[in-house]
C-alpha cells in the first residue's frame, strides 16, 4: 500500500472513515477514503464531479465502480464489481462495459496532479482492455470452486491444491469425485503457479509492487501439506490424520493424479517450505491467508505453528461455522466444541502474532430445522445455537478491548445455496429446513454482528462476495 507521509497533503482519512482531498482540477475532486476505517485496507480514491458524477478507484488502480447522483441526491450505479475476480457489471443500456470503464479512467487522466510525489496520475493509467484482461489473467489462476475470503485487488494468489478432503453439504469445495478427494499439487507444480502469478502481477503491477502486498495460499487446508509430507517421510501421525490421508492424492510429475502413497518425499512441500517459497517470489508480502481446518490444527505441533508463522503465514481461517454440538452435527461438520478450542488455543499460544479469523455460517439451517430429515423430529430455532456460538466466541476471540496486540476477527456468512451440493436440495424440498427470506436474512446477519460487536469481536458479512461466481465440480 501507499506509504505516506502524513504531513503532506496526500494523508490517508482517519479511522472515522473520513475523507482528505488530494486534489482539485477545475470541477473534479480527488479524494483518499476509507468506508470502514481500515487503514490501508480499504483505501479508494474518489473523483467527484460537479455533474454528479463519482469514480471510485481502488488502491492498486483499479476501477471498482461508477455511478451519477439523480434529482433526489441518490447515487445510481452506473458500472459495478463485487469482488476482485473482476465480475464487472453494467447498470444501463446507454452505453457498453468497455466505454464506461475508459471513460472513468478519462476524467482520471484529467486531473491536476501537481508534483504528483506518489505517482497517482501514472498509478490511474488503465484502459478498459487492460483491466479486463487483467481480472481474465488473475482468475485463471483460482479454481472455479475454490473461496477466497476477503479477496481484493492487492492481493496475489497461488493455488497449491483442489478440492477438499471433507464433504461438508454447504460447501463448493469437497471432490465429486470421492476418491481423489483432495488433490495435492506436487512441488514443481506448485512452483510453477508461483512463477506463473509473479509474471501476471509484473504484468499488470510491475510499476507498483508494493501495493500488491497481500497474498493467498491457495488450498482448502495448508496443514494437509505438512501432515501429508510427515507421513511420506516414516514419521509418526496419529490414526485420525493416517485414516484421512486415505482421501488425498496427489499430481505426479507427469500430471496424473495418484494416490497420496505414490507419492515420494521429494513430491511434497511442507507448508513451511511453501510460505518460505511464496516469500521469495513476492517480497512485498505483507499478509498471507491460509485456510486451516480444526483438526487439521490440533494435528500439528505447536512447534510447526510457531515456524509457519515466522516463515510469513500470519491470517489462520477458521471454518467454525457455528460453537453449537447440534448445529455442527446438523451441518455434518466433523468437529467438536472442544476442539475448536483447542485449535485455537494453539494459534494463540504457538503464534500469538497471527490473526485468527473464524468463518461463521449464517442461514445454513434456516430460521428452523428439525431433528429428523423427514420432519417428524422437534423444531428447533436456530437462534438458540448462534447465541451460544456468540457467546463463545466472545470468551476465546482477542477482542478490540485489547490495547495492544492482535485481534481476531469473525467473518460472517449468509448462506447462498450453491447448485449441486446437498444443502441447497435442502432448503429448496424444506422438509426440515425453513430457510429465511431474503430480509429475513439480512435482520439475522445484523442482528449476529451487532451481537459479536457488542462483545467487541471484530466482525464483518461480506464473505458471500467470496462466493461470487463460485460453483461445485468446478476445475
Amino acid at each position: 500500500m501507499l506509504d505516506l507521509d502524513p504531513t503532506t497533503p496526500y494523508v490517508f482519512p482517519d479511522c472515522e472513515g473520513n475523507v482528505q482531498d488530494l486534489g482539485y482540477n477545475h470541477n473534479s475532486m480527488l479524494v483518499a477514503h476509507s468506508p470502514e476505517g481500515e487503514i490501508p485496507k480499504d483505501l479508494e480514491y474518489w473523483l467527484i464531479s460537479d455533474d454528479g458524477h463519482r469514480v471510485v478507484i481502488g488502491a492498486t488502480g483499479l476501477l471498482k465502480r461508477t455511478d451519477k447522483l439523480d434529482e433526489d441526491g441518490a447515487l445510481n450505479p452506473i458500472v459495478s464489481r463485487a469482488n476482485a475476480l473482476g465480475n464487472f457489471v453494467l447498470h444501463t443500456t446507454e452505453t457498453d462495459l468497455y466505454t464506461e470503464i475508459d471513460h472513468a479512467y478519462q476524467k482520471a487522466a484529467l486531473l491536476d496532479y501537481g508534483s504528483d510525489p506518489y505517482r497517482l496520475k501514472e498509478l490511474f493509467q488503465w484502459k478498459a482492455e487492460t483491466v479486463i484482461a487483467r481480472f481474465g489473467e488473475f482468475a485463471s489462476m483460482i479454481p472455479g470452486h475454490s473461496i477466497l475470503p476477503e479477496l481484493n485487488d492487492s492481493m496475489n494468489v497461488v493455488t497449491l491444491a483442489k478440492y477438499c478432503p471433507g464433504a461438508c453439504p454447504f460447501c463448493t469445495e469437497p471432490n465429486p469425485d470421492r476418491k481423489q478427494g483432495m488433490v495435492l499439487y506436487n512441488a514443481a507444480k506448485i512452483h510453477g503457479e508461483m512463477k506463473r502469478a509473479r509474471r501476471l502481477e509484473k504484468k499488470y503491477h510491475g510499476n507498483f509492487l508494493n501495493q500488491m502486498d497481500e497474498g493467498f495460499l491457495n488450498a482448502s487446508d495448508l496443514n494437509w501439506f505438512h501432515l501429508a509430507k510427515q507421513h511420506i517421510e516414516g514419521q509418526p501421525v496419529s490414526k485420525w490424520v493416517e485414516k484421512n490421508l486415505q482421501r488425498i492424492s496427489i499430481i505426479n510429475t507427469r500430471g496424473k493424479i495418484v494416490p497420496l502413497y505414490d507419492a515420494k518425499p521429494s513430491d511434497i512441500m511442507d507448508g513451511i517450505e511453501i510460505a518460505d517459497e511464496f516469500h521469495s517470489f513476492f517480497p512485498e508480502i505483507q499478509k498471507i491467508y491460509s485456510f486451516s481446518g480444526i483438526r487439521t490444527m490440533n494435528a500439528c505441533s505447536d512447534d510447526y505453528v510457531t515456524e509457519l508463522h515466522k516463515a510469513g503465514v500470519n491470517r489462520f481461517l477458521f471454518g467454525v461455522e457455528s460453537a453449537d454440538a447440534d448445529q455442527l452435527k446438523q451441518i455434518q461438520k466433523p468437529q467438536t466444541l472442544e476442539e475448536i478450542t483447542e485449535a485455537i488455543d494453539k494459534v494463540h499460544r504457538a503464534a500469538p502474532g497471527a490473526v485468527i479469523k473464524v468463518i461463521l455460517g449464517a442461514g445454513y439451517l434456516g430460521k428452523e430445522y428439525n431433528t429428523k430429515r423427514n420432519g417428524t423430529g422437534v423444531w428447533v430455532p436456530t437462534r438458540e445455537g448462534l447465541e451460544r456460538t456468540v457467546a463463545f466466541l466472545g470468551s476465546k476471540l482477542r477482542n478490540t478491548k485489547r490495547k495492544q496486540g492482535t485481534k481476531d476477527k469473525v467473518l460472517v456468512s449468509r448462506y447462498i445455496p450453491k447448485k449441486g451440493t446437498r444443502m441447497a436440495t435442502a432448503h429448496t424440498q424444506k422438509k426440515w429446513i425453513h430457510p429465511f427470506s431474503p430480509e429475513q436474512m439480512e435482520e439475522e446477519v445484523e442482528w449476529l454482528v451487532g451481537s459479536l460487536m457488542k462483545r467487541h469481536i471484530n466482525a464483518e458479512a461480506d464473505y458471500e462476495l467470496a462466493l461470487d461466481g463460485r460453483e461445485y465440480g468446478s476445475s
